[in-house]
């Protein structure tokens, strides 16, 4: 895992974040970790928005909220640490406590009154770059031209209702909801010539409806990427040079 980070507001404890990023990166089952994440990718795409610049992630930006939400002095150390990260990801609070448990261990309690804002800001980046890493990555390496690999599959315009959090001025935790309609949309995985497998979505009714398992399809303005399943022989998973351009 590659962290892009950076510290534009001032970060308390930079060499004690990198090395628990390190301790993560050898000890979380990441791969465990993702496909737990994956439902929730584009929830994790808004909270990457508000917490990236320059399509890095500032720790500062996280300290601070971390600090604005602060902790309650009625649950333990752990239900503790679970509630601030509902706040500060708004994810379910049932997803929270396994997320938590992928981290919990690496860490004595002991310590945690020490540096629990660190360890905090450590959870929220780590999980913040299983999707600011991927986008980087795609940028560098994504497929510009491949064939569709499933079945387009199409989803009915529906409505996404999403519950926020946050503190008012007298410390008491508020929460608010909001409705977005999400448009028909026409989602499909694309395979290039060397292996690497994206899945690409679009709301272009034409594009959505003529779209077809084996056709060539290039990246336009139509279609846009969601994830990368598989990086194919040159990527390795990395950044490297060049695109996955290829000629069908």
């Amino acid at each position: 895992m590659k962290y892009l980070l950076t510290y534009n507001e001032s970060f308390g404890s930079e060499d004690k974040l990198q090395s628990l990023l390190q301790k993560f990166g050898k000890s979380v089952d990441t791969k465990k970790l993702f496909e737990v994440l994956k439902p929730y990718k584009e929830k994790l795409r808004k909270l990457a928005a508000k917490y990236t610049i320059d399509g890095k992630i500032d720790a500062g930006l996280i300290e601070r909220d971390i600090k604005r939400f602060g902790l309650s002095t009625n649950e333990g150390l752990g239900d503790n640490i679970v509630l601030l990260l509902v706040r500060l990801i708004n994810l379910p609070i049932n997803l929270v406590r396994i997320i938590f448990y992928f981290f919990k261990n690496m860490w004595e309690e002991a310590d945690w009154a020490k540096g629990l804002q660190t360890f905090i800001a450590a959870i929220m980046i780590f999980i913040l770059s299983f999707y600011v890493y991927q986008v980087g990555e795609h940028a560098m390496n994504g497929i510009s031209v491949g064939i569709i690999n499933t079945e387009v599959e199409f989803i009915p315009e529906h409505e996404e209702t999403t519950t926020h959090y946050y503190t008012d001025s007298d410390g008491k935790q508020q929460s608010y909801t909001t409705t977005e309609t999400i448009p028909d949309t026409w989602k499909t995985d694309v395979r290039a010539s060397n292996g690497r497998i994206e899945s690409w979505k679009t709301t272009d009714h034409n594009t959505g409806v003529n779209a077809h398992k084996e056709d060539v399809v290039r990246k336009t303005e139509e279609w846009d990427w969601e994830a990368t399943k598989e990086y194919g022989e040159k990527m390795g998973g990395g950044f490297s040079g060049g695109g996955a351009g290829q000629s069908y």
